[in-house]
């Protein structure tokens, strides 16, 4: 079959590949148009595979709507824009889809020979024959649908470009309902979802698109001679960002600044109304705790859209507390004989490609670049710091001598979260965190990963957390169908023994988790729930088996022997953030007196006391607390109240009858009301309960 100029243009229109590449791909299919498409999308010539839908042709499409349950939309094609602007051919579509609205055909040839309803005498097809007469293009009425439901919404897009309906099956249909389905049909015209869910697509089309995924890999030069797993990955991770494009609910909510996504209303139901009542009562006491909204009333953080979903804006209060926690943490590491790094925030895939995340986690970190053009330099931030504290160990040749190794970093990580997924500071894509990877020898193994727990459990103590903890054992599935993990069964089975002897030697009171583990080895799992029973990972222990050798991380034996090192990837309290989060939610905003942004507060009665006041004040300052002294012209009342809806651990009330005795009156959230306190025995009882740290 001969390819012709038309054939070419509407391919290049379908598909944005070159003229040169379109004409090949027709010559080759024999101008097969749907083949050629398929043709450019396995040689990488397809510009974007949503492209590869559109119709090349001009025209409409109108949408009628008979009442709130029934509507019809139709497509009419002309052979130009122009026509498309022309008032009689808008006229016509219009018509056509009042035709539609009240056919009970749903085949378009049965629809083209039934009477128009306008002049009965004459069929569809024959007033479609009409108005190519009248305005000089050919017309074609390309497809209808009819949708009759309990409601129906209609949305229509650059004046005719697109069309939607959307249905719904709802015994509400007030103003809420429809604009929220609006919405929803404004999202399908912007992103033109080919399934509801990841859960509609089948496995026919997810093997088609593999076929393709695969065939464009191999014809990639770059990707010569990469073992067969590493294909297999990359197949699949493609595969994985290509279903979040084309299904409608994990899409990216388009007209939400801050990236929400549209997402199932799921209900639940209680078996009696005794339970019901206990949920409704939990629920109310968590948002009397739920560090969302104490954290934003008390200016821990903030969000702002234009910085974007999961970026929370840590106000002073919240910095000071994450500054503490990091500070201290820091020094307790190093007095466990931990080696301090500081690392990049960003690297080359090839770092990546090395410590295997590139095949394995791609979809879950923010790329700076193309990551499937290999001619071009690419980068990644970075949602983890093993790969580059390993150049820590590898920047010189290592003797058995030098192990244990204990690398720690407080890192900056970041990572792509899904929207749904976000959740003020306890879930986030940009987070601090003390990581940590242990460096060692076999023989080494348990009594470090004794000690990694054991400063977890220090840590998550200390704050206030320990006894809401619960421990997992994350271990791999060899049934995963996604290719998830690397190495051997034996390899997995041998890390997991060794890991369940050391956690039974310790009597760690865990449950499994399969199917859990990280791609490179099984791990012990701290977990924590939120006020609503979330529950999410606070601190984690890992045993690595694989990326040692991947990175050539050897050191000489005692024998002379190069032999590859154990290695334990460790948090010894998470991430800062989250145990912020946790911590104004256990403590319903009223930090240890240790961790408070503002320890106490000075209130004198009137100007006289105000010196006085200061003179307190100062004192505590030069041993390190954090104290105010409220001097406004102002009543005591109104001062106290302030205070305490900042929730301020001390409030010192100072007047007359105090500066003459050298005491104050002291009002904890603790301790009550003490008046008349001396000051000397004051500064004492909050220097006492800092040095220990009292929750």
């Amino acid at each position: 079959m001969a390819v012709t100029a038309a054939m070419v243009k509407e391919l290049r229109e379908m598909t944005g590949a070159g003229m040169m590449d379109c004409k090949k791909a027709l010559t080759a299919t024999e101008g097969d148009m749907d083949a050629a498409v398929e043709f450019l999308r396995k040689n990488g010539q397809a510009k974007a595979e949503k492209k590869a839908g559109r119709i090349a042709a001009e025209g409409l499409c109108r949408v009628a709507v008979k009442d709130e349950g029934t509507a019809a939309v139709v497509e009419v094609n002309s052979e130009t824009d122009f026509v498309a602007k022309n008032e009689k051919f808008q006229n016509f579509v219009a018509a056509v889809a009042e035709q539609a609205v009240n056919s009970d055909n749903t085949e378009l040839e049965a629809f083209l020979d039934e009477a128009w309803h306008e002049e009965p005498s004459k069929t569809v097809k024959e007033v479609l024959v009409e108005q190519i007469a009248v305005i000089g293009e050919n017309l074609k009425i390309r497809r209808f649908q009819k949708v009759t439901a309990p409601l129906v919404v209609s949305y229509t897009h650059g004046g005719g470009r697109i069309g939607v309906l959307v249905e719904a099956d709802t015994d509400v249909k007030n103003d809420a309902v429809k604009e929220a389905l609006t919405n929803v049909a404004m999202q399908i015209a912007a992103l033109s979802p080919k399934y509801v869910s990841t859960a509609d697509v089948s496995e026919e089309y997810k093997a088609h698109e593999k076929e393709i995924l695969m065939a464009q890999i191999q014809n990639d030069p770059k990707m010569a001679g990469k073992p067969e797993k590493v294909i297999e990955g990359a197949v699949n991770g493609r595969l994985n960002k290509e279903l979040k494009e084309v299904c409608l609910l994990e899409q990216v909510y388009v007209k939400a600044e801050d990236g929400k996504q549209l997402s199932r209303i799921y209900g639940t139901a209680f078996p009696k109304a005794s339970m019901l009542d206990e949920f409704l009562k939990q629920q109310e006491e968590a948002k009397l705790r739920d560090h969302n909204k104490i954290g934003r009333e008390l200016e821990y953080f903030t969000t702002v859209d234009c910085i974007g979903q999961g970026l929370p804006v840590m106000l002073p209060k919240g910095a000071r507390v994450i500054q503490l926690l990091q500070r201290w943490v820091e020094d307790v590491e190093q007095a466990k004989g931990c080696l301090l790094t500081k690392t990049p925030l960003f690297a080359k895939r090839d770092l990546y490609k090395i410590s295997g995340h590139w095949d394995h986690y791609l979809d879950g970190m923010f790329i700076l670049g193309d990551p499937y053009d290999e001619e071009k330099e690419c980068f990644a931030l970075r949602p983890m710091t093993c790969p580059f504290q390993y150049q820590v160990y590898l920047n010189k040749q290592r003797s058995y001598r030098d192990l244990p190794m204990r690398l720690t970093e407080t890192s900056t990580l970041f990572r792509n979260e899904a929207s749904g997924e976000m959740h003020g500071l306890i879930r986030v894509r940009q987070f601090t965190i003390s990581e940590g990877h242990y460096i060692l020898r076999p023989d080494q193994l348990e009594e470090e990963f004794k000690g990694c727990l054991e400063l977890a459990k220090y840590f998550l103590d200390t704050v206030g957390l320990l006894d809401d903890c619960t421990f997992r054992f994350s271990q791999w599935d060899p049934e995963n169908k996604n290719n998830k993990y690397e190495g051997t069964k034996e390899q997995w089975e041998e890390s997991q023994a060794v890991m369940k002897t050391i956690l039974d030697d310790l009597d760690v009171d865990y449950e499994i988790g399969i199917d859990e583990a990280a791609f490179y080895g099984p791990k012990l799992d701290i977990q924590y729930k939120n006020v609503f029973g979330k529950e999410d990972t606070i601190v984690t222990i890992q045993i690595d088996m694989l990326l040692a050798e991947r990175f050539g991380m050897y050191y000489i034996d005692k024998d002379g022997q190069k032999k590859l090192p154990y290695i334990i990837h460790r948090t010894s309290l998470g991430c800062f953030e989250r145990t912020l989060a946790y911590m104004i939610e256990r403590f319903a905003g009223v930090m240890p007196l240790w961790l408070a942004p503002e320890q106490i507060r000075l209130l004198p009665i009137k100007e006289g006391n105000v010196e006085y006041a200061q003179g307190i004040a100062d004192r505590l300052t030069s041993l390190g607390m954090r104290v105010t002294v409220d001097s406004r012209d102002e009543n005591i009342g109104p001062k106290i109240k302030a205070a305490r809806l900042e929730r301020i651990p001390y409030i010192l009330v100072i007047g007359d009858n105090e500066m003459n005795s050298s005491t104050v009156t002291v009002r904890s959230r603790k301790r009550g009301e003490i008046p008349n306190m001396p000051v000397d025995e004051f500064v004492a009882l909050v220097k006492n309960e800092v040095d220990t740290k009292e929750k």
